[in-house]
């Protein structure tokens, strides 16, 4: 599904600086914005993923793990 974001009461100098870069990438001010939010934002993580994931998870539920701040300490000690 594709949708529309619009944005108010932005400061001109930031929209000429969305202008500059656009055209800097050969790009629509449009074009740039949704460049911007894509990468601002990252990838989605996909279905897979998360499915690999929870497997993981659920394979290591029954293990003990030791807690990082404890893994941390031990290390600081180590160093002295």
């Amino acid at each position: 599904m594709v949708t529309s974001l619009h944005v108010r009461n932005l400061d001109e100098r930031l929209v000429a600086r969305l202008k500059r870069r656009a055209s800097n990438n050969h790009r629509s001010v449009e074009a740039e914005h949704r460049a911007i939010l894509a990468d601002a934002l990252g990838p989605d993580l996909d279905s897979d993923f998360e499915q690999r994931l929870a497997d993981f998870r659920s394979r290591i539920s029954d293990r003990r793990h030791t807690p990082s701040e404890v893994l941390q300490q031990m290390s600081r000690d180590e160093a002295r």
